[in-house]
Protein backbone atom coordinates (compact mmCIF):
# COMPACT_ATOMS: atom_id res chain seq x y z
CA UNK A 1 0.00 0.00 0.00
CA UNK A 2 1.15 3.49 -0.80
CA UNK A 3 1.98 5.18 2.28
CA UNK A 4 1.02 8.52 1.13
CA UNK A 5 -2.23 7.41 0.40
CA UNK A 6 -4.49 9.50 3.05
CA UNK A 7 -8.40 8.67 3.89
CA UNK A 8 -10.84 11.37 3.86
CA UNK A 9 -13.45 10.04 6.07
CA UNK A 10 -16.44 12.34 5.67
CA UNK A 11 -20.30 12.34 6.24
CA UNK A 12 -23.18 14.99 4.78
CA UNK A 13 -26.15 16.12 6.86
CA UNK A 14 -29.50 17.09 4.73
CA UNK A 15 -32.55 18.65 4.77
CA UNK A 16 -33.70 16.28 1.93
CA UNK A 17 -33.59 12.61 1.21
CA UNK A 18 -33.20 12.38 -2.88
CA UNK A 19 -30.15 13.40 -3.34
CA UNK A 20 -31.28 14.63 -6.99
CA UNK A 21 -32.38 18.05 -5.97
CA UNK A 22 -32.04 17.90 -2.33
CA UNK A 23 -29.98 20.08 -0.21
CA UNK A 24 -27.50 19.64 2.10
CA UNK A 25 -26.86 21.00 5.48
CA UNK A 26 -23.60 19.61 7.14
CA UNK A 27 -20.35 18.13 5.57
CA UNK A 28 -17.56 17.13 8.14
CA UNK A 29 -14.46 15.50 7.30
CA UNK A 30 -11.49 14.07 9.11
CA UNK A 31 -8.28 13.26 7.35
CA UNK A 32 -6.04 10.09 8.34
CA UNK A 33 -3.33 8.97 6.98
CA UNK A 34 -3.12 4.58 6.00
CA UNK A 35 -2.69 3.45 9.63
CA UNK A 36 -5.60 5.59 10.41
CA UNK A 37 -3.80 8.04 12.07
CA UNK A 38 -5.82 11.44 12.70
CA UNK A 39 -3.55 14.13 10.51
CA UNK A 40 -3.07 17.47 12.62
CA UNK A 41 -5.63 20.10 12.06
CA UNK A 42 -7.22 18.01 9.28
CA UNK A 43 -10.75 18.45 10.35
CA UNK A 44 -13.42 20.03 8.65
CA UNK A 45 -17.02 21.43 9.50
CA UNK A 46 -18.92 23.20 7.04
CA UNK A 47 -22.44 24.13 6.49
CA UNK A 48 -24.58 25.33 4.17
CA UNK A 49 -27.05 28.22 3.43
CA UNK A 50 -30.49 27.27 2.09
CA UNK A 51 -31.54 29.11 -0.65
CA UNK A 52 -35.48 29.88 -1.72
CA UNK A 53 -36.17 27.31 -4.11
CA UNK A 54 -36.44 24.28 -2.37
CA UNK A 55 -38.36 23.23 0.78
CA UNK A 56 -36.68 21.61 4.11
CA UNK A 57 -38.19 18.02 5.37
CA UNK A 58 -39.33 18.69 8.73
CA UNK A 59 -38.61 14.75 9.39
CA UNK A 60 -34.98 15.26 8.26
CA UNK A 61 -34.31 17.99 10.19
CA UNK A 62 -35.64 15.92 13.52
CA UNK A 63 -33.20 13.48 12.96
CA UNK A 64 -29.93 16.41 12.03
CA UNK A 65 -31.36 18.91 14.71
CA UNK A 66 -30.93 21.17 11.74
CA UNK A 67 -32.64 24.13 10.69
CA UNK A 68 -32.27 26.97 7.79
CA UNK A 69 -32.17 29.71 10.75
CA UNK A 70 -29.88 27.40 12.84
CA UNK A 71 -27.73 27.58 10.07
CA UNK A 72 -27.44 31.25 10.00
CA UNK A 73 -27.07 31.98 14.03
CA UNK A 74 -24.10 29.21 13.38
CA UNK A 75 -22.86 32.02 10.83
CA UNK A 76 -23.46 34.56 13.54
CA UNK A 77 -21.57 32.91 15.92
CA UNK A 78 -24.84 33.02 18.02
CA UNK A 79 -25.65 28.86 18.27
CA UNK A 80 -23.45 26.49 20.41
CA UNK A 81 -22.31 23.67 18.43
CA UNK A 82 -22.36 19.48 20.21
CA UNK A 83 -19.02 18.47 22.10
CA UNK A 84 -16.77 16.72 19.68
CA UNK A 85 -12.72 15.59 20.78
CA UNK A 86 -12.06 18.09 18.01
CA UNK A 87 -12.29 22.07 18.45
CA UNK A 88 -12.92 22.96 15.00
CA UNK A 89 -14.35 26.32 14.49
CA UNK A 90 -17.67 25.94 11.75
CA UNK A 91 -17.63 27.49 8.48
CA UNK A 92 -20.93 28.68 6.68
CA UNK A 93 -21.07 28.95 3.25
CA UNK A 94 -23.34 29.63 0.01
CA UNK A 95 -23.87 26.49 -1.81
CA UNK A 96 -21.22 27.43 -4.40
CA UNK A 97 -18.38 28.25 -1.73
CA UNK A 98 -19.84 24.94 0.00
CA UNK A 99 -19.30 22.73 -2.67
CA UNK A 100 -16.20 24.34 -4.03
CA UNK A 101 -14.34 23.42 -1.23
CA UNK A 102 -15.35 20.34 -0.35
CA UNK A 103 -14.31 19.14 -4.06
CA UNK A 104 -10.76 21.03 -3.22
CA UNK A 105 -10.73 18.57 0.08
CA UNK A 106 -11.93 15.06 -2.24
CA UNK A 107 -9.22 16.34 -5.08
CA UNK A 108 -5.94 16.48 -3.04
CA UNK A 109 -3.48 13.46 -4.35
CA UNK A 110 -3.87 10.19 -3.67
CA UNK A 111 -7.01 11.27 -1.37
CA UNK A 112 -10.10 7.84 -0.75
CA UNK A 113 -13.00 9.70 0.32
CA UNK A 114 -15.26 6.90 2.34
CA UNK A 115 -18.19 6.98 4.68
CA UNK A 116 -21.05 5.11 6.31
CA UNK A 117 -23.08 4.20 3.21
CA UNK A 118 -21.69 6.70 1.71
CA UNK A 119 -22.03 5.07 -2.31
CA UNK A 120 -25.76 5.17 -1.95
CA UNK A 121 -26.11 8.16 -0.29
CA UNK A 122 -23.76 11.30 0.43
CA UNK A 123 -21.63 10.07 -3.31
CA UNK A 124 -24.60 10.75 -4.78
CA UNK A 125 -25.29 14.20 -3.13
CA UNK A 126 -21.44 15.16 -3.61
CA UNK A 127 -22.60 14.46 -7.50
CA UNK A 128 -25.43 16.25 -7.41
CA UNK A 129 -24.12 19.66 -5.67
CA UNK A 130 -20.96 19.10 -8.23
CA UNK A 131 -23.16 18.92 -11.05
CA UNK A 132 -25.98 21.63 -10.50
CA UNK A 133 -22.97 24.17 -9.74
CA UNK A 134 -21.20 23.21 -13.01
CA UNK A 135 -18.36 21.20 -11.30
CA UNK A 136 -17.00 18.07 -12.91
CA UNK A 137 -19.58 15.25 -10.88
CA UNK A 138 -17.01 12.61 -11.59
CA UNK A 139 -13.28 13.69 -11.68
CA UNK A 140 -12.70 13.67 -8.38
CA UNK A 141 -13.50 10.14 -7.91
CA UNK A 142 -10.24 8.45 -10.13
CA UNK A 143 -7.74 11.80 -11.10
CA UNK A 144 -4.64 12.13 -9.13
CA UNK A 145 -4.90 8.48 -8.27
CA UNK A 146 -7.69 8.99 -6.12
CA UNK A 147 -10.34 6.32 -5.33
CA UNK A 148 -13.48 6.26 -2.91
CA UNK A 149 -14.71 3.52 -0.36
CA UNK A 150 -17.82 2.50 1.71
CA UNK A 151 -17.63 1.41 5.02
CA UNK A 152 -20.70 0.11 5.20
CA UNK A 153 -19.86 -2.33 2.97
CA UNK A 154 -16.69 -3.15 4.88
CA UNK A 155 -19.19 -3.43 7.52
CA UNK A 156 -21.33 -5.99 5.67
CA UNK A 157 -18.29 -8.28 4.43
CA UNK A 158 -17.14 -8.61 7.97
CA UNK A 159 -20.38 -9.74 9.15
CA UNK A 160 -20.72 -12.43 6.35
CA UNK A 161 -17.08 -13.47 6.46
CA UNK A 162 -15.34 -12.31 9.37
CA UNK A 163 -17.85 -12.04 12.11
CA UNK A 164 -16.09 -12.50 15.09
CA UNK A 165 -13.94 -9.27 14.20
CA UNK A 166 -17.36 -6.88 15.18
CA UNK A 167 -20.11 -7.07 17.86
CA UNK A 168 -23.29 -7.25 15.72
CA UNK A 169 -26.22 -5.79 17.68
CA UNK A 170 -29.66 -7.29 16.93
CA UNK A 171 -31.71 -5.37 14.36
CA UNK A 172 -34.93 -3.43 15.33
CA UNK A 173 -37.96 -2.80 13.62
CA UNK A 174 -38.20 1.02 12.30
CA UNK A 175 -41.74 1.33 12.94
CA UNK A 176 -42.14 -0.79 16.25
CA UNK A 177 -38.87 -1.39 17.65
CA UNK A 178 -39.74 -4.79 17.62
CA UNK A 179 -36.13 -7.27 17.86
CA UNK A 180 -36.26 -8.61 13.98
CA UNK A 181 -35.68 -12.72 13.24
CA UNK A 182 -34.91 -14.36 10.39
CA UNK A 183 -38.28 -15.54 8.65
CA UNK A 184 -37.18 -19.59 8.11
CA UNK A 185 -34.39 -20.21 10.95
CA UNK A 186 -35.30 -17.59 13.89
CA UNK A 187 -32.48 -16.63 14.23
CA UNK A 188 -31.62 -13.03 15.13
CA UNK A 189 -31.03 -10.53 12.15
CA UNK A 190 -27.84 -8.22 12.57
CA UNK A 191 -28.21 -4.24 12.66
CA UNK A 192 -25.43 -2.33 10.34
CA UNK A 193 -26.77 0.67 11.86
CA UNK A 194 -23.66 3.31 12.92
CA UNK A 195 -25.16 4.08 16.21
CA UNK A 196 -25.98 0.46 16.96
CA UNK A 197 -22.60 -0.71 16.27
CA UNK A 198 -20.79 1.96 18.03
CA UNK A 199 -22.71 1.23 21.09
CA UNK A 200 -22.31 -2.65 20.89
CA UNK A 201 -18.27 -2.01 20.12
CA UNK A 202 -18.14 0.48 22.57
CA UNK A 203 -16.76 3.13 20.49
CA UNK A 204 -18.11 6.64 21.78
CA UNK A 205 -20.88 8.00 19.35
CA UNK A 206 -22.68 10.68 21.02
CA UNK A 207 -24.70 12.78 19.20
CA UNK A 208 -25.67 10.33 16.40
CA UNK A 209 -27.05 12.47 13.14
CA UNK A 210 -24.05 15.12 13.89
CA UNK A 211 -22.00 14.85 10.67
CA UNK A 212 -18.68 15.61 12.66
CA UNK A 213 -19.74 12.58 15.44
CA UNK A 214 -20.74 10.33 12.80
CA UNK A 215 -17.52 10.61 10.56
CA UNK A 216 -15.61 9.85 14.17
CA UNK A 217 -17.54 6.33 14.83
CA UNK A 218 -16.77 5.45 11.11
CA UNK A 219 -13.11 6.07 11.94
CA UNK A 220 -13.40 4.16 14.91
CA UNK A 221 -15.71 0.89 13.19
CA UNK A 222 -12.71 0.71 10.13
CA UNK A 223 -9.56 0.74 12.60
CA UNK A 224 -11.10 -2.05 14.55
CA UNK A 225 -11.84 -4.22 11.07
CA UNK A 226 -8.53 -3.04 9.89
CA UNK A 227 -6.65 -4.19 13.28
CA UNK A 228 -7.88 -7.16 13.71
CA UNK A 229 -7.21 -8.54 9.70
CA UNK A 230 -5.57 -6.42 7.91
CA UNK A 231 -5.09 -9.29 4.89
CA UNK A 232 -8.44 -9.20 5.03
CA UNK A 233 -9.15 -5.78 4.94
CA UNK A 234 -7.09 -5.15 2.18
CA UNK A 235 -8.70 -7.61 -0.14
CA UNK A 236 -12.17 -6.09 0.67
CA UNK A 237 -10.04 -2.74 -0.07
CA UNK A 238 -8.12 -3.02 -3.08
CA UNK A 239 -11.55 -3.81 -5.15
CA UNK A 240 -12.31 0.45 -5.20
CA UNK A 241 -10.09 -0.16 -8.08
CA UNK A 242 -11.61 -0.84 -11.71
CA UNK A 243 -8.47 -2.88 -12.63
CA UNK A 244 -8.68 -4.98 -9.22
CA UNK A 245 -11.82 -5.86 -10.25
CA UNK A 246 -11.65 -6.81 -13.70
CA UNK A 247 -8.74 -8.90 -12.48
CA UNK A 248 -10.70 -10.52 -9.52
CA UNK A 249 -13.60 -11.53 -11.92
CA UNK A 250 -11.68 -12.36 -15.13
CA UNK A 251 -9.62 -15.04 -12.71
CA UNK A 252 -12.89 -16.25 -11.68
CA UNK A 253 -15.19 -16.10 -14.04
CA UNK A 254 -15.28 -20.13 -14.67
CA UNK A 255 -16.64 -20.56 -10.83
CA UNK A 256 -19.24 -19.33 -8.38
CA UNK A 257 -18.56 -16.98 -6.34
CA UNK A 258 -19.71 -14.57 -3.13
CA UNK A 259 -21.05 -10.88 -3.72
CA UNK A 260 -22.09 -9.30 -0.88
CA UNK A 261 -24.47 -6.42 -0.97
CA UNK A 262 -27.32 -5.01 0.42
CA UNK A 263 -29.10 -5.83 -2.79
CA UNK A 264 -29.82 -8.73 -1.25
CA UNK A 265 -31.44 -7.71 1.99
CA UNK A 266 -31.07 -8.77 5.58
CA UNK A 267 -33.04 -12.52 4.69
CA UNK A 268 -30.15 -13.56 2.51
CA UNK A 269 -27.97 -11.91 4.98
CA UNK A 270 -26.81 -9.27 2.62
CA UNK A 271 -24.97 -12.22 -0.07
CA UNK A 272 -25.87 -13.86 -2.99
CA UNK A 273 -23.92 -16.98 -4.26
CA UNK A 274 -23.07 -15.81 -8.44
CA UNK A 275 -21.70 -17.60 -11.85
CA UNK A 276 -20.07 -15.08 -14.52
CA UNK A 277 -22.19 -15.82 -17.85
CA UNK A 278 -21.22 -12.41 -19.80
CA UNK A 279 -19.26 -8.96 -19.42
CA UNK A 280 -17.95 -6.03 -21.44
CA UNK A 281 -15.93 -2.75 -20.79
CA UNK A 282 -17.44 -1.77 -17.06
CA UNK A 283 -20.25 -4.59 -16.06
CA UNK A 284 -20.52 -8.81 -15.47
CA UNK A 285 -23.66 -9.53 -16.01
CA UNK A 286 -24.11 -12.54 -13.46
CA UNK A 287 -26.85 -15.02 -12.27
CA UNK A 288 -27.85 -15.52 -9.07
CA UNK A 289 -27.11 -18.99 -7.72
CA UNK A 290 -30.26 -19.20 -5.23
CA UNK A 291 -32.77 -18.39 -8.14
CA UNK A 292 -34.49 -20.57 -10.99
CA UNK A 293 -32.58 -20.85 -14.01
CA UNK A 294 -34.83 -22.25 -15.75
CA UNK A 295 -37.76 -19.20 -16.55
CA UNK A 296 -34.37 -17.65 -18.27
CA UNK A 297 -33.83 -20.65 -20.55
CA UNK A 298 -37.21 -21.13 -21.46
CA UNK A 299 -38.60 -17.89 -22.47
CA UNK A 300 -37.99 -15.80 -25.30
CA UNK A 301 -38.38 -12.38 -26.56
CA UNK A 302 -40.99 -10.13 -24.54
CA UNK A 303 -42.01 -12.54 -22.50
CA UNK A 304 -38.73 -12.83 -20.81
CA UNK A 305 -38.94 -9.10 -20.78
CA UNK A 306 -41.72 -8.97 -18.56
CA UNK A 307 -40.54 -12.28 -16.79
CA UNK A 308 -37.47 -9.73 -15.59
CA UNK A 309 -39.08 -6.51 -15.26
CA UNK A 310 -42.49 -7.09 -14.39
CA UNK A 311 -44.12 -3.43 -14.79
CA UNK A 312 -46.96 -4.20 -12.33
CA UNK A 313 -44.86 -4.47 -9.62
CA UNK A 314 -41.68 -2.85 -10.51
CA UNK A 315 -39.70 -5.10 -8.57
CA UNK A 316 -36.81 -6.81 -10.77
CA UNK A 317 -36.13 -10.18 -10.59
CA UNK A 318 -32.73 -11.21 -8.48
CA UNK A 319 -32.15 -13.72 -10.85
CA UNK A 320 -29.76 -11.56 -12.89
CA UNK A 321 -27.28 -8.99 -11.15
CA UNK A 322 -24.81 -6.92 -12.64
CA UNK A 323 -22.01 -6.16 -11.12
CA UNK A 324 -20.17 -2.73 -12.32
CA UNK A 325 -16.49 -2.43 -11.81
CA UNK A 326 -16.37 1.69 -10.70
CA UNK A 327 -18.69 0.64 -7.55
CA UNK A 328 -15.89 -1.08 -5.35
CA UNK A 329 -18.30 -4.07 -5.43
CA UNK A 330 -17.19 -7.05 -2.55
CA UNK A 331 -16.25 -10.46 -3.58
CA UNK A 332 -15.31 -13.67 -2.54
CA UNK A 333 -14.03 -16.97 -2.88
CA UNK A 334 -16.43 -19.54 -2.16
CA UNK A 335 -13.69 -22.01 -1.34
CA UNK A 336 -11.69 -19.66 1.12
CA UNK A 337 -14.98 -19.05 3.47
CA UNK A 338 -16.66 -22.27 2.58
CA UNK A 339 -16.65 -23.21 6.24
CA UNK A 340 -18.30 -19.78 7.28
CA UNK A 341 -20.86 -20.44 4.43
CA UNK A 342 -22.31 -23.35 6.23
CA UNK A 343 -23.74 -20.97 8.91
CA UNK A 344 -26.36 -19.77 6.18
CA UNK A 345 -29.76 -21.04 5.02
CA UNK A 346 -28.32 -21.67 1.51
CA UNK A 347 -30.29 -24.36 -0.33
CA UNK A 348 -27.13 -26.38 -1.56
CA UNK A 349 -29.02 -28.72 -3.52
CA UNK A 350 -31.16 -26.00 -5.81
CA UNK A 351 -27.59 -23.96 -6.52
CA UNK A 352 -25.85 -27.20 -7.54
CA UNK A 353 -28.78 -27.75 -10.32
CA UNK A 354 -28.92 -24.11 -11.15
CA UNK A 355 -25.17 -24.42 -11.71
CA UNK A 356 -25.23 -27.16 -13.96
CA UNK A 357 -28.03 -25.55 -15.68
CA UNK A 358 -26.05 -22.26 -16.52
CA UNK A 359 -22.89 -24.23 -17.91
CA UNK A 360 -24.99 -25.96 -20.11
CA UNK A 361 -27.07 -23.24 -21.65
CA UNK A 362 -24.15 -20.52 -21.29
CA UNK A 363 -24.20 -19.18 -24.80
CA UNK A 364 -27.87 -18.80 -25.31
CA UNK A 365 -28.15 -17.47 -21.69
CA UNK A 366 -25.18 -14.97 -22.14
CA UNK A 367 -27.03 -14.12 -26.03
CA UNK A 368 -30.36 -13.81 -24.77
CA UNK A 369 -29.73 -11.56 -21.82
CA UNK A 370 -26.99 -9.36 -22.76
CA UNK A 371 -28.87 -7.25 -25.21
CA UNK A 372 -31.41 -6.53 -22.02
CA UNK A 373 -28.82 -5.58 -19.58
CA UNK A 374 -25.76 -4.49 -21.83
CA UNK A 375 -27.58 -0.98 -23.45
CA UNK A 376 -27.15 2.28 -23.65
CA UNK A 377 -30.29 4.57 -22.79
CA UNK A 378 -30.90 7.37 -25.07
CA UNK A 379 -30.46 10.80 -23.58
CA UNK A 380 -33.58 12.36 -21.96
CA UNK A 381 -35.59 14.95 -23.99
CA UNK A 382 -37.81 15.26 -20.64
CA UNK A 383 -38.80 18.94 -20.21
CA UNK A 384 -36.79 18.63 -16.46
CA UNK A 385 -35.04 20.40 -14.54
CA UNK A 386 -31.67 20.98 -16.17
CA UNK A 387 -30.01 20.65 -12.50
CA UNK A 388 -31.71 16.74 -12.52
CA UNK A 389 -30.10 15.81 -15.25
CA UNK A 390 -27.32 14.57 -13.97
CA UNK A 391 -27.75 10.89 -15.53
CA UNK A 392 -29.87 11.91 -18.32
CA UNK A 393 -28.62 14.62 -19.80
CA UNK A 394 -24.81 14.23 -21.50
CA UNK A 395 -21.29 14.91 -20.83
CA UNK A 396 -20.66 18.68 -21.62
CA UNK A 397 -18.92 19.13 -24.60
CA UNK A 398 -14.93 20.62 -25.03
CA UNK A 399 -17.15 24.31 -25.98
CA UNK A 400 -19.53 23.83 -23.10
CA UNK A 401 -16.45 22.72 -20.61
CA UNK A 402 -14.59 26.21 -22.38
CA UNK A 403 -17.60 28.46 -21.31
CA UNK A 404 -17.79 26.67 -17.71
CA UNK A 405 -13.72 27.51 -16.44
CA UNK A 406 -15.02 31.11 -17.57
CA UNK A 407 -17.98 31.53 -15.61
CA UNK A 408 -16.20 29.91 -13.00
CA UNK A 409 -13.16 32.20 -13.70
CA UNK A 410 -15.33 35.57 -13.35
CA UNK A 411 -17.26 34.55 -10.40
CA UNK A 412 -13.10 33.78 -8.46
CA UNK A 413 -12.21 36.68 -9.49
CA UNK A 414 -15.75 39.16 -8.89
CA UNK A 415 -15.93 40.03 -12.69
CA UNK A 416 -19.00 41.71 -12.83
CA UNK A 417 -18.41 41.85 -16.68
CA UNK A 418 -19.50 38.42 -17.46
CA UNK A 419 -22.29 37.84 -19.07
CA UNK A 420 -24.51 34.73 -18.53
CA UNK A 421 -25.63 34.93 -21.97
CA UNK A 422 -21.83 34.08 -22.90
CA UNK A 423 -22.38 30.32 -21.75
CA UNK A 424 -22.28 28.61 -24.94
CA UNK A 425 -25.27 26.53 -24.70
CA UNK A 426 -29.28 26.93 -23.21
CA UNK A 427 -28.42 24.38 -20.71
CA UNK A 428 -25.61 26.12 -19.52
CA UNK A 429 -27.43 29.98 -19.33
CA UNK A 430 -30.08 28.37 -17.30
CA UNK A 431 -27.60 26.65 -14.85
CA UNK A 432 -25.36 29.73 -14.17
CA UNK A 433 -28.52 31.97 -13.71
CA UNK A 434 -29.87 29.32 -11.41
CA UNK A 435 -25.93 29.69 -9.62
CA UNK A 436 -26.06 33.41 -9.26
CA UNK A 437 -29.38 33.44 -8.37
CA UNK A 438 -28.82 30.96 -4.96
CA UNK A 439 -25.53 32.09 -4.39
CA UNK A 440 -24.87 35.47 -5.34
CA UNK A 441 -28.36 37.38 -5.79
CA UNK A 442 -26.99 40.73 -5.52
CA UNK A 443 -25.65 40.42 -9.67
CA UNK A 444 -29.07 39.45 -11.11
CA UNK A 445 -30.52 42.14 -13.62
CA UNK A 446 -34.25 42.90 -12.86
CA UNK A 447 -35.27 40.51 -15.94
CA UNK A 448 -33.16 37.21 -14.28
CA UNK A 449 -34.57 38.40 -11.10
CA UNK A 450 -37.79 37.91 -12.36
CA UNK A 451 -37.34 34.75 -13.90
CA UNK A 452 -35.83 33.79 -10.87
CA UNK A 453 -38.92 34.15 -8.72
CA UNK A 454 -40.85 32.51 -10.96
CA UNK A 455 -38.96 29.36 -11.14
CA UNK A 456 -38.38 29.23 -7.40
CA UNK A 457 -42.40 29.64 -6.57
CA UNK A 458 -43.51 27.06 -8.92
CA UNK A 459 -40.50 24.97 -8.33
CA UNK A 460 -41.78 24.83 -4.29
CA UNK A 461 -45.06 24.41 -5.08
CA UNK A 462 -45.50 22.71 -7.94
CA UNK A 463 -44.02 18.89 -8.47
CA UNK A 464 -44.34 18.80 -12.10
CA UNK A 465 -41.43 21.59 -12.13
CA UNK A 466 -38.84 19.68 -10.17
CA UNK A 467 -38.90 19.29 -6.88
CA UNK A 468 -41.02 16.11 -5.75
CA UNK A 469 -41.45 17.72 -1.72
CA UNK A 470 -43.57 20.95 -2.39
CA UNK A 471 -44.33 23.80 0.57
CA UNK A 472 -47.94 22.12 1.20
CA UNK A 473 -45.93 18.94 1.70
CA UNK A 474 -43.53 20.08 4.50
CA UNK A 475 -46.98 22.32 6.36
CA UNK A 476 -48.95 19.07 6.25
CA UNK A 477 -46.03 16.72 7.44
CA UNK A 478 -45.70 19.28 10.21
CA UNK A 479 -49.08 19.45 10.97
CA UNK A 480 -49.21 15.72 11.61
CA UNK A 481 -45.45 15.32 13.36
CA UNK A 482 -47.19 18.12 15.72
CA UNK A 483 -49.69 15.21 16.61
CA UNK A 484 -47.36 12.97 17.97
CA UNK A 485 -45.85 13.39 21.69
CA UNK A 486 -42.44 15.31 21.10
CA UNK A 487 -40.00 16.27 23.11
CA UNK A 488 -39.37 20.47 23.95
CA UNK A 489 -36.38 20.59 21.37
CA UNK A 490 -38.15 18.49 18.65
CA UNK A 491 -41.47 21.13 19.32
CA UNK A 492 -38.78 23.81 18.65
CA UNK A 493 -37.30 22.87 15.64
CA UNK A 494 -40.92 21.73 14.00
CA UNK A 495 -41.67 25.51 15.08
CA UNK A 496 -38.91 27.15 13.13
CA UNK A 497 -39.45 25.12 9.97
CA UNK A 498 -43.38 26.11 10.40
CA UNK A 499 -41.44 29.84 10.31
CA UNK A 500 -39.42 29.33 7.82
CA UNK A 501 -42.01 28.04 5.27
CA UNK A 502 -44.87 30.43 6.58
CA UNK A 503 -41.60 33.01 5.18
CA UNK A 504 -41.49 31.56 1.84
CA UNK A 505 -45.19 31.63 1.65
CA UNK A 506 -45.77 35.28 2.37
CA UNK A 507 -42.30 36.07 0.07
CA UNK A 508 -43.82 34.51 -2.79
CA UNK A 509 -47.21 35.22 -2.36
CA UNK A 510 -48.63 31.93 -1.49
CA UNK A 511 -51.21 32.42 1.04
CA UNK A 512 -54.28 31.72 0.81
Amino acid sequence: MDDQLTFLFMDYETFNSNPKGGRVSQYASIRTNYALEIQKDSAKNYFCLQSKDNIPSPSAALITKLTPQKIERIKNGIEPLPASTFNVIPEVYNEYWFISHIEYDMSLPKTCTLGYNSFKFDDEFTRNLLYRNLRDPYEREWSNNNSRFDVYFLVLATYVLKPEILNFPQARDKENNELLYHSKTNLPLPSFRLEDLSIANKISHTNAHDAFSDVEATIEIMKIIKNADEYFFEEIFSLRKKKNVNDWLNKNNNKPFIHISQYYGKENYSMGILYQIANNHRAYLCLNLSHDVQPLIDLEGEDLENYLFPKETFEYKKNVVIIYNNQCPILANVSEYAERLKSFNLDREKMSKNLNLIRENINPLSAKLKPLYFKDFPLSTDKIDSDLKIYSGGFFSDLERDSISQFHCAITMNNNSFSIQNMASPRLKEMALKIIARNFPDKLTEEEKKWWFNYSRNRISNKEIGSEYTIDDCTNEISELFKKQLKIDEMFILAELREYVNSLKRYYQLTS
